[in-house]
């Protein structure tokens, strides 16, 4: 598969592993494999984790080797088909189908697994499209690989299915079992054809083998394609798309007479995805080392000020529920915390959105593992002199969107909510309530390529009669559409910025009813703004603000208004300090950029900020994963007058002090 083979490095006494080095299609590649016999998530790890020490400018990895096949109704799987995993709205291409806890209602799955990196997300997208153009080479490099006698077709045997309840009569093949069980399948025109089928893989740590337990596991999961033993280990240490060859159905009869050929045509999948990924998206993207230190379970804080002098915390714990705490001036933070809701199928440390009607109402939504946004909602009544309280929440307002999609949201008035998120399909839907409307679900223009996995929506509403998107594609173009009441519809997708990572999270503020301000981190970690203005439209050239910064900005920026014209700007640098700068008003000059108070917070970390109308001063708050424990540091200030950074006491389930 590899179009150059480079020399072999030399082996070092702390890597156990073996490493083959070349390119394909201009890329440099390195191939490790698992030890003779050892098989399982646990030592697909420690291969994993000595390759990434070895080879620190890795960017991403490809996990190929053989599975077995589940063929259903919506799948027809056959041996030496290919099967890639590929996020749905539950799982996020794997799910570890044996990670749980027995309860006396049964086997509770728990956990969540990463989705393949955006880069790998996309060129799945491109490799696809090339087939329906007709230019897929995945033929010519089975062909290829057909050369040597062990990856030949013709040398694995037929291709049989027995139905599931049948077991297998006893030796190395299938000659004593009887033919009167086997599966009736309609022939494919070309039976030398590999067809790849894209989903849902189930990895766990023993070998399958009965036709009963595959369909049923499958049925349970929604849905799987193939059965594997090791790429459960990999996917939260290991940014990486598993790529697997079809060698056995998954039950008594498995064999290895397909293995192979079926690994042959898993490595020509990759070697296909490898050639459709440009040379330059590559060098734009982090380093798996990179990665992992940034991907560390994140706890996302969420922060908002619904009036003067109160604040509301949210943050999604590891048990899977929303948690709140509240701050009053005059009376400081709540001495506990409240569940919102009994749901407890959140993923871990999910994004809770919050938006403030009135002063006298919140909203809340959230995406559930299963891909349905649930919301809740708080009222302070007439007669109730405190928050924290009163909390009511509703079935879910939207389904199929992909499990913990972070949401955005606005209110235009006091009986509006709009709620977007990216929705299965790659599109971008919205979710509206209007007082006197049950909730209803719309989508917006529809991109010709879609979104990929993990695109972030910013939207912001400047009027009551006008909404604006935003997102950043798998091609790292920022992208916007534009919605009025008077024509009440949205507009096509608008390029307004080029050149960015994929999917990065573009923040927005708007400054007053005319005005629109965006701010996005480049690849080289610098911050760059644009803006809309209601007399001249986009500003399509991207500037550096406060130039010059000496440190690298990871990408996620945070913008709050303290006047119409006052922002600040907050960025965790890959240094672990959280800087800041600010313009004093329309027109000014940024501050340059400085450290809050000289705080490093190492490990994942996410931020919050809250500022109430005409306040001189913002609320900061860092949530902070060490790998240990989430702590939520807070301070307040303006400029480069901060105060000293206090920890909030959080509930014993996120492991603090």
């Amino acid at each position: 598969m590899l179009d150059e083979k480079h020399e072999d490095l030399e082996r070092e006494d702390d890597d156990e592993n073996l490493y083959s080095l070349g390119s394909i299609a201009g890329h440099n590649v390195v191939i490790a494999c698992l030890p003779a016999g050892q098989i399982g998530n646990n030592p697909a790890a420690v291969v994993a984790t000595q390759l990434r020490a070895r080879f620190r400018g890795i960017r991403f990895g490809l996990m190929v080797g053989v599975g077995g096949g589940v063929p259903s109704a919506e799948a027809d799987i056959r041996l030496g088909d290919v099967v890639v995993s590929k996020p749905n709205g539950t799982f996020g291409g794997v799910v570890q189908y044996d990670a749980g806890k027995n309860t006396p209602s049964g086997f509770v799955r728990t956990g969540s697994l990463n989705s393949p990196p955006q880069i790998l997300l996309s060129a799945v997208n491109t490799v696809q499209a090339v087939k329906l153009e007709g230019q897929c080479r995945l033929s010519e490099y089975v062909s290829h690989l057909g050369r040597l006698p062990i990856f030949q077709r013709n040398k694995a045997g037929p291709d049989i299915l027995f139905d599931a309840a049948y077991d297998h009569e006893g030796g190395a093949t299938c000659e004593n079992c009887s033919r009167t069980r086997q599966v009736a399948r309609t022939p494919r025109n070309n039976e030398e054809e590999v067809v790849v089928h894209y989903g849902t893989i189930a990895s766990g740590n023993a070998l399958l083998k009965k036709g009963r337990t595959r369909d049923r596991l499958s049925s349970e999961l929604g849905g799987i394609l193939c059965f594997e033993m090791e790429a459960a280990g990999l996917m939260n240490s290991f940014p990486c798309l598993v790529i697997r060859g079809i060698c056995d159905y998954a039950d008594s009869h498995k064999n290895k007479m397909w293995q192979p050929y079926a690994a042959g045509t898993a490595a020509a999948y990759a070697k296909e995805l490898l050639s459709v990924i440009p040379l330059t998206g590559v060098s734009k993207i982090r380093t798996v080392e990179e990665t992992i230190k940034e991907t560390r379970q994140q706890f996302c804080i969420t922060a908002i000020s619904r009036k003067q002098g109160q604040i509301d915390l949210f943050l999604c714990g590891p048990d899977g529920h929303v948690y709140t705490l509240w701050w009053v001036d005059g009376r400081g933070w709540s001495p506990g915390h409240k569940i919102i809701g009994d749901f407890g199928d959140f993923p871990s440390g999910a994004k809770v959105t919050a938006v403030s009607r009135d002063a006298e109402k919140l909203d809340i939504f959230a995406c559930d593992i299963h891909g349905r946004i649930r919301t809740s909602w708080w009222q302070l009544p007439y007669y109730q002199l405190t928050i924290g309280s009163r909390w009511k929440t509703r079935d879910p307002i939207g389904e199929q969107f992909l499990g913990g999609t972070q949401a955005a949201a606005v209110s235009r008035d006091v009986n509006t909510l709009d709620v977007f998120a990216l929705a299965e399909g790659g599109q971008i839907h919205t979710l509206q309530w209007i007082k006197v409307d049950p909730w209803s679900r719309r989508t917006l223009s529809k991109d010709p390529l879609g979104f990929p996995v993990g695109t972030r929506v910013t939207a912001t509403a400047r009027t009551k009669q006008h909404m604006d998107v935003f997102v950043c594609d798998g091609d790292g173009n920022v992208k916007t559409q534009g919605w009025s009441s008077h024509a009440d519809r949205w507009t096509d997708w608008e390029v307004i910025g080029q050149q960015f990572l994929p999917g990065t999270k573009i923040a927005a503020i708007v400054p007053d009813e005319d005005t629109i301000e965006l701010f996005a981190c480049r690849p080289n970690g610098q911050i760059h703004t644009t803006k809309w203005a209601a007399n001249s439209g986009w500003e399509r050239t991207w500037t550096e603000v406060s130039g010059g910064a000496k440190f690298k900005a990871t990408p996620k920026v945070t913008v709050t208004k303290l006047s119409p014209g006052t922002l600040h700007l907050f960025v965790h640098g890959t240094d672990g300090f959280v800087y800041t700068c600010g313009r004093s008003g329309p027109g000014a000059e940024w501050s340059t950029w400085e450290s809050v108070r000289n705080q490093r917070f190492l490990g994942s970390v996410d931020m919050a900020v809250a500022a109430w109308k005409g306040a001189k001063a913002a609320n900061l708050f860092v949530s902070n994963n060490d790998g240990q424990r989430v702590t939520v540091w807070w301070t307040r200030g303006s400029m480069s007058n901060w105060e000293e950074w206090r920890t909030l006491k959080l509930p014993e389930v996120f492991g603090s002090e």
